[in-house]
């Protein structure tokens, strides 16, 4: 079944717990859980013996459950198993219907939960002699959109409440609490913006710092002349930040990974890694024109910046124009939403949402302002963008960009998901060269082969290969 919503939810406690990552239990796992003292009932870790969810108290209940760990430190809850009564630990693999069927009844029944989409997966752990029974595990992540309602009809006016943990069990928060985190939600999204800013500027900064200026002295004032840099960009910030403690051995592993990193269709990435405050650094090109730079940052954020440069300049009137292919720029996008996405979720362990920013920009000085005695050496070109076979839009702009949210999970893997996420930002850029939208795929995550133009051979093999597309 193809998840609607994914989160993978992490949590060095419970996998210390389980003696492995979440999504990677088996049922023999599960049973190894019964009457241990250490897995006793918490806050990030409920158990439900079944889950019926099917009339009004049964769904709110169920909601509210969820919807708890959402408000609170994010967890897990497992449906299939008895607790004891007394010590809260597991008594008896009672088993439940783990079927495709089930897992998205109860993806309906959550979708009653306010603000939604939520980070919550539903895992089935079948038990291999009972086909199509086993545990369900609901994992939650703690939302950045908390406090999250469900709507209490319970009663006949009905009522929106807000549920959270306390310990092992659940109660309702009360008014100061709601509006508590009702301001504390709004602040983190204006945190998390300027995060984003941060991000994105430092590593525009740090580009164009490789590039060489010339000097002059005019009028006894000294003046650089810097290179005109157009670029594509990618920045993205978690809202739950990972962590990732940089020494010898994690940049020996990153220099590996580095070197070897490609794109979807193959090329190699970087040439060069290197450390700097706080993140680590890969580089591609050298000389004085570095054509692709990455900051990975230690909290799971990251940048990419892929200089556009062109084989042929066109002419446009009397005015040149920076021709870029529109099937390229799609394939670098896709293939850096992989790459930062990776580092957040594997690398540092950030989880949840990402909030992703992508630009297509005719210089770099349109991001990042210069001191008054640096100078452009030439005037910027205007972009166009060209299909697969070369033929332009005859709309031109110097700046084109899209910006989306997503989960972490959707961008770190090669699947419909990724797709999805970068024909939304692709879509929104193309509005700019007067496109409604990029046709090369659809917004629900399907490639379009036949529209991919020089690079269709290529796209078809990697959908291919990674199952996107049916042989």
């Amino acid at each position: 079944m193809r998840r609607t919503f994914s989160a993978m939810f992490r949590s060095p406690r419970l996998e210390a717990l389980f003696g492995k990552r979440i999504d990677l239990l088996t049922f023999a796992d599960v049973q190894a859980l019964v009457g241990r003292d250490e897995a006793t009932e918490a806050a990030d870790l409920d158990y439900k013996e079944l889950v019926h969810a099917k009339n009004d108290e049964q769904k709110v209940e169920f909601c509210k459950d969820v919807a708890a760990m959402a408000n609170d430190r994010g967890g897990v809850l497992m449906i299939g198993i008895k607790e004891d009564g007394q010590r809260a630990v597991p008594a008896v693999i009672t088993k439940v219907d783990v079927t495709d069927a089930e897992q998205r009844r109860l993806y309906a029944v959550l979708s009653n939960i306010a603000p939604w989409p939520l980070p919550v997966d539903i895992l089935a752990v079948e038990d291999p002699s009972d086909q199509g029974r086993g545990v369900l595990l609901v994992t939650v992540e703690r939302s950045a959109l908390a406090p999250h309602a469900i709507f209490d009809n319970r009663q006949k006016e009905g009522w929106l409440r807000y549920p959270i943990r306390a310990g092992a069990s659940t109660r309702w928060m009360q008014e100061p609490e709601v509006a508590t985190r009702y301001r504390a939600r709004f602040t983190e999204a204006r945190g998390l913006a300027e995060r984003l800013d941060a991000v994105e500027e430092e590593a525009f900064v740090a580009y164009t710092d490789l590039f060489p200026m010339t000097e002059s002295i005019k009028t006894l004032e000294l003046q650089l002349w810097r290179p005109i840099i157009p670029v594509l960009s990618i920045a993205l910030v978690p809202e739950n930040p990972g962590s990732l403690r940089i020494n010898r051995e994690v940049y020996q592993d990153f220099q590996m990974e580095a070197h070897s990193s490609k794109t979807i269709h193959g090329d190699v990435f970087f040439s060069q890694a290197r450390v700097a405050a706080g993140r680590l650094v890969a580089i591609s090109g050298g000389g004085s024109s570095p054509n692709r730079y990455a900051e990975f940052h230690a909290d799971g954020s990251g940048a990419l910046l892929i200089h556009l440069e062109p084989s042929v300049l066109q002419k446009a009137g009397k005015r040149e124009i920076l021709p870029i292919s529109l099937p390229y720029v799609t394939l670098l996008l896709l293939s850096g939403l992989l790459l930062l996405g990776k580092h957040s979720r594997d690398r540092t362990r950030a989880s949840g949402a990402v909030s992703i920013r992508f630009r297509l920009v005719a210089d770099v000085g349109l991001v990042r302002s210069f001191p008054v005695w640096v100078t452009a050496r030439s005037e910027q070109l205007p972009l166009e963008i060209q299909d697969g076979n070369g033929w332009g839009t005859g709309h031109r702009t110097e700046e084109a960009h899209g910006a989306a949210t997503a989960f972490v999970d959707d961008i770190a893997e090669e699947g419909h998901e990724l797709l999805s996420v970068g024909s939304l930002l692709a879509d929104q850029a193309v509005h700019a060269f007067g496109l409604p939208e990029v046709p090369l795929i659809t917004p629900d995550g399907e490639l379009v082969p036949a529209a991919w133009g020089r690079l269709r051979g290529e796209i078809t093999e990697w959908g291919t290969r990674v199952g996107l597309l049916n042989t």
